[in-house]
């Protein structure tokens, strides 16, 4: 998926490079709806301004969205718009995919004391988005002559 995100990422700096120069590109590329321009030999992913190989489109061929899917790449994909896309990858987009628990971009839908503890605002989100990490929260307990302490031991 790096390998692809790197190939988009090279078309656009040369779509800017060559602002409107037209020789700039070979008659084969496809100019996307979103206004990305793909290389030849890959295909415009409608809403997510990617340009896909043949292999992670044949990987969806015959799958829904949202089925899991992997080809010689990616073990771990999830067809999005006909296009097997690495799960890793949809971590940190913004949206809270079917196959996240969590995204660092969205707002958990918990709050510490929701989960049981006293005090921390919200948990956040693994850089892998499988989990919420509740590190910052807390609970109080009584200690010593009536001080309130953390559970960890600190006042």
């Amino acid at each position: 998926m790096k390998a692809a995100i790197d190939r988009c990422n090279l078309a656009v700096i040369t779509a800017v490079a060559c602002a409107g120069a037209m020789s700039c590109f070979h008659s084969s590329s496809t100019l996307c709806e979103d206004g990305l321009r793909c290389p030849e030999g890959l295909a415009c992913v409608p809403g997510y301004q990617y340009c896909a190989t043949p292999d992670e489109i044949a990987a969806c061929s015959r799958l829904s969205e949202d089925e899991r899917c992997k080809y010689d790449k990616v073990s771990n994909g999830v067809c999005r718009s006909g296009t097997c896309v690495d799960v890793q990858a949809l971590c940190g987009n913004g949206v809270l995919d079917e196959v996240e628990v969590c995204d660092p971009l969205v707002p958990a839908e918990t709050f510490c004391a929701v989960q049981g503890f006293d005090f921390g605002g919200s948990p956040q989100c693994s850089r892998t988005c499988t989990e919420l990490i509740f590190d910052q929260c807390g609970s109080l307990a009584a200690g010593y002559n009536g001080t309130l302490l953390r559970f960890d031991g600190k006042t």
